[in-house]
């Protein structure tokens, strides 16, 4: 990663530009596999018997896979790289070996006018899975807007007691033991403890609760909380990345920043699930050769368990998953 100076008003480009991009990746995975689906059904309703029309079908299917395979799939392929690197397999590793050998069957099987292709399959399946990383994208964009309408919430200045009087301060410099005041309208700066006042708050922002709350001597108060009507005098207990709305905006940056356990117990299961797709699809092979079955027909089949197989539930269970949590 390239590491650039902070610059709030340009922190969201990057993102903005990764959620374009995908969205056009989903785009054309969408419009060709709906059109494929179109040639997969003349070919299933019997075209596919038919010397004169399956050819067609199939370069026509083969065409139209191409921007699915070298465009919309990209992430998969990279992603499965970069794991292969770092000698690790993934759920990356598991999609891209299925819709790699899954394409490449179908472009041979074109070219040699085998009866049976799968890009129908190839294309639905980008499609599927890039909808699941488009709902986690969107999750995730929403998650980063919450989190900035939180720290929002956080007020930049507040009047502390200075031994003789209330001074303006910046929030920054406020400190365990402070004494602060709270003014009607205004936002309490950090948790703390009333001292004197009385006065109606809404905590919404951390309780969802819609009723406000009636405050008084001894009662404990939220930073960020709206005083709404009347006057408070509070002592800070908790400042800075201590406070519980500060702790809460943490904990939803390291949801964002780190692999949450749904995603790493994927990889386990791709790491077991992978070799023993592969040693069923060779076997399947193996034995269809020594059944006596020809070539053709005995790679059609082993093909066949490694698309079955292909963990697509892993590849969009994990998104959905990770959408809602993040929610």
């Amino acid at each position: 990663y390239r590491a650039i100076p902070y610059d709030p008003s340009r922190q969201e480009r990057p993102r903005a530009r990764a959620d374009r991009m995908l969205l056009l990746r989903f785009g054309v995975a969408a419009s060709v596999a709906g059109n494929v689906m179109l040639a997969a059904w003349a070919l299933y309703s019997g075209a596919d018997n038919d010397a004169g029309y399956r050819p067609f079908f199939h370069k026509l299917s083969l065409v139209l896979t191409l921007p699915v395979v070298f465009f919309s799939a990209v992430p998969f392929w990279t992603g499965a790289r970069n794991a292969l690197r770092q000698g690790q397999i993934t759920t990356d590793v598991s999609i891209a070996l299925g819709l790699g050998i899954t394409f490449l069957y179908s472009f041979v099987a074109t070219i040699l006018g085998y009866q049976h292709v799968y890009f129908d399959t190839v294309t639905m399946f980008v499609f599927v899975l890039l909808l699941g990383r488009l709902l986690e994208g969107g999750a995730r964009t929403r998650a980063g807007a919450s989190l900035e309408r939180l720290l929002s919430l956080q007020s930049r200045s507040a009047r502390r007691w200075n031994g003789s009087l209330y001074e303006e301060v910046p929030s920054q410099r406020l400190q365990v033991g402070d004494q602060v005041e709270v003014a009607a309208g205004q936002r309490v700066p950090a948790d703390g403890l009333v001292l004197r006042g009385r006065s109606y708050v809404d905590e919404a922002h951390l309780t969802g609760e819609s009723q406000p709350k009636a405050l008084s001597q001894g009662s404990h108060v939220l930073g960020g909380s709206q005083a709404l009507d009347g006057c408070l005098e509070i002592r800070l207990t908790q400042t800075g990345g201590s406070s519980l709305l500060a702790q809460v905006a943490r904990l939803l940056e390291d949801n964002q920043a780190k692999p949450t356990q749904i995603q790493k117990s994927a990889d386990q299961v791709a790491r077991i699930l992978l070799p023993t797709i592969l040693v069923l699809t060779l076997a399947t092979l193996a034995i269809g050769l020594a059944l006596g079955w020809p070539f053709t027909q005995a790679l059609d089949r082993a093909v066949a368990v490694l698309i079955i197989t292909c963990p697509c539930a892993l590849g969009i269970a994990t998104p959905l998953v990770m959408s809602l949590t993040s929610g």
